[in-house]
């Protein structure tokens, strides 16, 4: 927060830092995932009001896992029929698979170009499942083909699994479908509003419910605060929102170890360092040095935060 300017600093993990009139954070909210809220820090932190650290600590999700399996053009024939000629999702539910969605398809209709030859199905596992192999590895060859043979059962495919894959992948979305997001606030409506000045507000499927129409919804009322904020519009019953609920509950949200609550020095942890001047924040070199760098695991669907925010 460049005080004397209101507005926005941000670092990216690769490329040059910016200035910002205005930042709505939208990742996936807190939970156990790689990629989330939790790993972005910096002193936007201690923007976060103590009733809206709590919703956001409260929000829920389930643990599925979805296995990818890559298949030569022979296989398509099956594929096309159990799917049908429109179809790209279809229930299972047999206690192992409870969905299976043909992703070449699917990719297809959504990019408008034809797909390589070959076929994508990718089959997402009950929860019942997951919860029987928490502790199981997304590297396990035994679980991979226990999954991928049930999902060539199901597709009709012949011949063994194993020999016929060009290729799998596997996911352990330990953070899943959101079961209980965030409470509905009558004056933002699904996102949340923590600063109106300048505007720093939260968005994603945590506020609404885990699709791309949930995604979406949040994502408009965001943007509606922040052209009200922009232009000075903001109804009291926001302002409110953006003080937490009490002016004085500011900072007393995130609480990690190393940063008092409070958007303290996080040097020692790899976080920011900090200075609190005349200018606001200010990180020893003009910037974070550490924070969120995301990370990248082969087979546990990690992936790598490269577009993440290193501080603020």
């Amino acid at each position: 927060w460049i005080r004397p300017f209101m507005k926005w600093r941000a670092r990216p993990f690769d490329g040059a830092p910016g200035v910002f009139d205005a930042v709505v954070l939208a990742v996936p909210g807190c939970g156990t995932g790689g990629d989330n809220l939790n790993k972005i820090h910096g002193s936007w932190e201690s923007a976060i009001g103590a009733e809206q650290y709590r919703q956001l600590l409260a929000v829920e999700h389930d643990h599925r896992w979805s296995f990818a399996m890559y298949l030569p053009p022979e296989c398509a024939r099956q594929c096309d029929a159990y799917f049908g000629p429109e179809a790209v999702e279809k229930v299972v539910e047999d206690g192992t698979l409870h969905l299976l969605c043909y992703q070449s398809r699917k990719t297809e209709r959504v990019t408008g170009a034809a797909s390589a030859e070959g076929a994508v199905v990718v089959g997402h596992t009950t929860l019942a499942w997951a919860k029987r192999n928490a502790r199981a590895s997304g590297r396990d060859e035994r679980l991979l083909r226990e999954v991928t043979e049930r999902m060539a059962e199901t597709l009709k495919l012949d011949g063994s699994i194993s020999r016929t894959m060009l290729g799998s992948k596997v996911i352990t979305w330990k953070q899943c479908h959101v079961t209980k997001p965030v409470p509905k606030n009558d004056a933002t409506g699904p996102c949340m509003l923590l600063s109106a000045e300048p505007p720093l507000l939260l968005a994603g499927d945590y506020f609404t419910a885990s699709n791309f129409g949930g995604c979406a919804t949040s994502a408009f009322a965001a943007a509606e605060v922040v052209a009200k904020a922009l232009k000075r519009e903001l109804p009291a019953s926001m302002l409110v929102e953006a003080d937490g609920g009490d002016a004085g509950d500011k900072g007393k949200g995130k609480k990690r170890k190393g940063d008092h609550g409070k958007g303290g020095d996080r040097s020692k942890g790899g976080g920011y360092q900090q200075d609190w001047g005349d200018n606001g924040w200010w990180a020893s070199d003009g910037w974070s040095t550490g924070g969120w760098k995301g990370s990248s695991s082969k087979g546990k669907g990690k992936g790598k935060a490269g577009g993440g925010y290193r501080g603020w």
